[in-house]
């Protein structure tokens, strides 16, 4: 679950400018809750790398936003 005190952030792209932009924020206090990526081996690396779990993994922007994150 998202921790509220956080701002939780859903990386979109998980090529090397989101991975970039997970590491800033993650280095900022931020919370990496989610990550969408249409090719499977970025996203999961992501997913792995902060923990994401597979309900919070999407190959697409829209079926991230339509999951009510």
């Amino acid at each position: 679950m998202a921790d509220p005190l956080k701002l939780n952030i859903l990386i979109v792209g998980a090529g090397d400018r989101g991975t970039l932009f997970a590491d800033v924020a993650v280095n900022n206090d931020a919370k990496i809750v989610a990550v969408a990526d249409p090719v499977e081996k970025m996203r999961d690396l992501i997913a792995e790398e902060y923990n994401i779990p597979p309900e919070m993994v999407f190959e697409s922007s829209e079926e991230a936003l339509n999951s009510k994150l």
